[in-house]
């Protein structure tokens, strides 16, 4: 099949009426083109632009689903697969594509949540303690004592010897290197 001559195609119909009463379906058909293409995140824009057109074509939505599945946005695949059925409940790709953007999902919320406790989950998401972390991973060799005289560093230790919850958290992580 010839998309790139589609794509150019679809785009001369867009300039020619961006906003006429077809120009929705120039815009979803130039979203299927940079599909194949393989131009998710611009297939992504021209699905949009067709649904600003009109909201209700089921193809833009279902376009739109299979540009987020490919940028690996399950979760807005998952949305706009939900409507393009809604608009086009046959439509057996769609039925297909939302299978599988609700498999994703899935497999992608349980490998970010699945072996972070919530003590290590709030470790992650305080901002000192990242900072110190990027400092001990920046820290090549040595006995750590400049670690140990860093201002910010001292700041960072004792505030988490400060706070029992922090305390608790960071006792928690198991030790992945003995001392030596």
């Amino acid at each position: 099949r010839e998309y790139e001559l589609a794509l150019e195609c679809y785009s001369t119909a867009i300039e020619m009426s961006p906003n006429g009463p077809q120009s929705h379906v120039y815009y979803s058909n130039r979203a299927a083109a940079l599909c194949y293409l393989e131009r998710y995140e611009q297939a992504a824009e021209d699905s949009e632009m067709a649904l600003q057109l009109k909201p209700s074509y089921g193809k833009a939505h279902a376009r739109l689903g299979l540009s987020r599945f490919f940028l690996h946005d399950y979760e807005g695949a998952v949305q706009a697969y939900t409507t393009a059925l809604k608009y086009d409940p046959d439509n057996a790709a769609s039925k297909s594509y939302l299978v599988k953007a609700k498999a994703k999902l899935e497999q992608q919320q349980q490998q970010t949540s699945g072996d972070i406790t919530p003590d290590a989950r709030r470790l992650m998401d305080d901002p000192d303690m990242m900072l110190m972390a990027k400092k001990v991973m920046q820290h090549n060799g040595g006995n750590g004592t400049e670690l140990l005289l860093d201002p910010e560093m001292q700041k960072i230790t004792r505030r988490a010897l400060s706070d029992p919850t922090m305390m608790d958290a960071l006792k928690s992580i198991p030790r992945t290197m003995s001392p030596a």
